[in-house]
């Protein structure tokens, strides 16, 4: 994980070699979603761990125009947090 000191969430790594890659969705809930942890604002894509009917998913949004979305399948909470933890250190992208 890049620590830079002006910004106060993590940054996702760079993709070590032979990541895995997550299939991105287009967006599934339309409930209320709880945000349960994101990364810094200021790169170009952000992610969340979000939850929501009590399931978690991972979103991924450009930062640019705010509309591209994307959402994993929803997982157990426990399985959401273990691939949140491996797409920011960079073992998934």
């Amino acid at each position: 994980m890049e620590i830079i000191m002006d910004c106060v969430s993590p940054h996702v790594a760079t993709p070590k070699q032979g990541a895995y890659r997550l299939d991105w969705l287009p967006p599934w809930s339309s409930e209320r979603v709880r945000v349960i942890a994101w990364t810094c604002y200021c790169r170009d894509t952000i992610y969340e761990l979000c939850y929501a009917s009590s399931r978690a998913f991972i979103r991924r949004t450009t930062t640019q125009t705010r509309t591209e979305v994307h959402e994993t399948y929803p997982l157990a909470l426990h399985e959401a947090g273990a691939i949140w933890v491996s797409l920011i250190t960079g073992q998934m992208l």
